[in-house]
This record gives C-alpha cells, structure tokens and sequence, in this order.
C-alpha cells in the first residue's frame, strides 16, 4: 500500500509539472509540439509505474448541485431511497455508492425547498431514484476529452394511497478538459454528470403538480 501510494504521488508530481511546463509556451504551434512529445512521456511514465493507479468512489460533496430554483414547492415531505451503480468488472467506471448518492440527493433537495422537509420515514412522498447507468467515454490518453453519461429512473409515490404521481428517466452528462490521468478524469466527469442529474432531477420535480 504504502508503495503504491508513492507511485502514485510520482506520477502526479510527473503529470503536475508537464502540464505547468506546457503553458510556458506561448506560441500555439511549439505548445502543440510539446504536447505530443509529453504525451509520449507520460505514457511511459505510467508503464514504469504501473499499478499505481486506483478509481476513487465518488463523494457526495463533490456531487451536490448549487441551490436549484424551482417553479413549485411542496408542501409535503418525502423519503428518498436511492440505488446507485457499482464500478463495472474492467473498473472504468467510478463507484458510486446508494448512500453517497442519497445523501447528495437529500441535501439538494433541501437545499431548494422542493419539499417541505425530508424524513427517513412517516413522510407524505417516497422518492425513488436509481441510476441505469453510468458510462464514461474518450481516450484513456492523458490530455484527451473525457465525457460520462448517466441516466436514472426517478419516481415519486404519495405513500397515503400508493398513487405515483411522477415517474421518468433523466439523463445528464458531464464533460472534462481536465490533465490527469485516466482514473482522475474518469472520476472527476462522473461527478459532474452525477451534479447535473440531482439539478436535473429536482427542477423536474419543481415543475411537477403534485396536489
């Protein structure tokens, strides 16, 4: 472990300084050049310290939309379950576990009012979210575009007759320019995808009439 985590702060301090040294240039052209001589760099780089490199879980921190306004908010209050999605077998994908992504989604909401309150149980709504799928594409190359996509059922039920009163699927997707590795960017794009789903999701809600 400890071996591991040197390799990877190497490699970080490798990537950090490559890409501090490619703003110097100031001439587009000679900054293209660089580029593909650092390229090739760090690719070694990577090979001679392979296995250095592991995909963080995503934090709900990270995954909270700012304040989202709404059109309507509503006077009840709502239980949130959430059902997130685990790392695929070739782990290129970030995990992103049920109780991070609930607790991302119960703080958004709050934080916009949608609902009067959020409770774990007793409340007037169960929100169901659960995420089909996450999925992030591009190159693995260090200064390519990274995209994810991620979709989600949403439902929601008035628990006093088990009526569901809003039921879609939302996808969102977020986008990176960002020069790191793989595992970083990989992360990074699944947490703004993830942001935009909750923001998304919520404004949904917002102009939903629920009465």
């Amino acid at each position: 472990m400890k071996s591991s985590t040197m390799r990877t702060r190497t490699l970080g301090q490798i990537i950090e300084a490559t890409g501090w040294l490619a703003f110097q240039f100031k001439d587009a052209t000679k900054r293209t050049q660089f580029n593909g001589l650092a390229r090739m760099f760090l690719a070694i780089s990577c090979a001679l310290l392979s296995g250095c490199a592991t995909m963080e879980p995503i934090k709900a921190a990270a995954i909270v939309p700012p304040v989202v306004g709404v059109q309507k908010k509503h006077t009840g209050s709502v239980q949130v379950k959430a059902t997130a999605f685990e790392r695929d077998a070739q782990g290129t994908n970030p995990v992103l576990s049920a109780s991070v992504f609930a607790e991302a989604l119960k703080q958004g909401i709050v934080e916009s009012g949608v609902f009067s309150a959020v409770k774990d149980n007793n409340a007037d709504f169960l929100l169901e979210v659960k995420v089909v799928e996450i999925q992030c594409s591009g190159a693995k190359d260090l200064t390519a575009d990274l995209v994810s996509n991620i979709r989600a059922s949403w439902q929601l039920t008035r628990l006093s007759d088990r009526k569901v009163m809003f039921s879609t699927f939302i996808d969102a997707e977020g986008e990176t320019e960002v020069f790191a590795l793989y595992t970083t960017r990989a992360r990074v794009v699944a947490e703004l995808a993830t942001k935009n789903l909750i923001k998304k999701g919520i404004e949904s809600l917002g102009r939903s009439a629920l009465e």
